[in-house]
């Protein structure tokens, strides 16, 4: 059922382009009855217990777009699971971004499966409110919601998510004995996290946000960042790699950042590394190899 899902949220965001529902010219009273009825009918179709009304209620809501929210607004509070997820669908297809305040609400879902497809569908989505909300599904209790928190934070392609997917993404733990099929979704969901960062970090308008973060990440978080800076190759990383090396770091910090200057660094770290190499504490190996 989860694969189902994760594919038909997946097959909305690559080939659906919604409808634009804002005519030219003011709608007149009869014209707004009008859409009113298509709404009712399409919200009708979307209800029905029938499964082959669905589909095509799903399309024409999210082709209605802005003026079918109320009606869908009222429905994520509904009592059937099946329903709310179905109205997640709908929210995720909508090309208007008011659409990411229902599904906020629907992201809160008691249900797993609509909080999956939610956090999935806020990757469509712009917003301080959608980037905190991501931000806290990170962390949701089920491995499964995390991954597609994970992805949709990819998607979004805000540069503040380099902090939250670093964290987060050290923060999935594997312990000993823990139960195979869990431990393939904690795997997942650590996976999705690596591959989300690895985009927004390899993305060069997001440049001055991995510049910020090499100076303000520590530990465990750092080097995930500073790994995937090893193939970037972008010399505006020179300067910030080199204040790793002032900074009250380990080893092992200094002798990744000493890794990603290869890629990164011009003339402007060749002093450091010549002092590293050459001295008694420090990357010394690592050092001279980039050297």
């Amino acid at each position: 059922m989860r694969i189902v899902i994760l594919l038909l949220v997946s097959y909305c965001f690559s080939i659906f382009g919604s409808l634009n529902a804002a005519e030219a010219r003011p709608l007149s009273e009869a014209e707004k009855k009008q859409r009113q009825l298509r709404i009712s009918q399409m919200i009708n179709g979307l209800t029905d217990s029938r499964e082959r009304m669905h589909d095509a209620a799903i399309d024409g809501l999210a082709a209605m777009g802005e003026p079918a929210l109320p009606d869908l607004l009222v429905l994520t509070k509904n009592e059937s699971p099946s329903l709310r997820l179905r109205v997640a669908l709908v929210l995720t297809k909508m090309s208007t971004n008011k659409s990411a305040i229902p599904l906020i609400r629907l992201s809160e879902d008691k249900i797993d499966a609509v909080r999956e497809v939610a956090a999935l569908g806020l990757g469509r989505k712009k917003g301080d409110d959608v980037l905190r909300r991501l931000a806290v599904m990170l962390n949701d209790e089920v491995p499964a919601v995390r991954e597609s928190a994970a992805i949709a934070m990819g998607f979004v392609d805000d540069g503040r998510g380099i902090r939250l997917l670093a964290n987060s993404y050290v923060a999935e733990h594997i312990p000993e004995n823990m139960l195979p099929d869990l431990e393939r979704a904690v795997r997942r969901a650590k996976s999705a996290k690596h591959s989300s960062l690895k985009a927004l970090v390899n993305r060069p308008h997001q440049m001055d946000y991995v510049i910020r973060y090499l100076n303000q990440l520590h530990g465990p978080a750092l080097h995930s960042l500073l790994e995937i800076t090893w193939e970037i190759g972008d010399p505006r990383l020179c300067v910030p790699l080199l204040s790793v090396f002032e900074r009250d770091v380990d080893l092992t910090t200094m002798s990744m950042a000493a890794i990603s200057l290869r890629a990164n660094g011009d003339s402007r770290c060749l002093g450091v590394l010549c002092r590293i190499a050459a001295g008694k504490v420090g990357p010394r190996t690592e050092a001279a190899r980039t050297l």
